[in-house]
């Protein structure tokens, strides 16, 4: 409605092109803020397991491995990676992951 960004984006569905992108050799990082409420992290988990690559669609495990940084070793996040791309979910990090983490220190 009135040229709203709903309406307005021709962009393609990454979900229809990153598999073909990992397929011809490229590797792929996938991010999410834990406290993003624009694209939640859910909603890209969701996506990743509707996405084919490689052969097969989805992640063939769900086991995240945990990333701890800092002198006090906290968890910051975990990550996957399988067939070429890599999902990582940050801790304490909303929609702009970069502005609220600008180094692996905040993390």
């Amino acid at each position: 409605i009135n040229g709203g960004i709903y309406t307005a984006d021709p962009s393609v569905v990454p979900k229809y092109f990153i598999g073909n992108l990992i397929d011809q050799g490229l590797n792929v990082i996938l991010f999410s803020g834990l406290l993003d409420t624009v694209i939640p992290h859910t909603s890209t988990e969701l996506a990743i397991s509707q996405m084919t690559w490689g052969g097969k669609t989805g992640f063939t495990s769900s086991k995240m491995t945990p990333i701890y940084t800092g002198r006090h070793s906290t968890r910051s996040g975990s990550y996957h990676s399988e067939r070429g791309l890599s999902y990582i979910t940050i801790a304490k990090a909303g929609h702009m992951v970069s502005r609220d983490k600008r180094s692996i220190d905040e993390l």
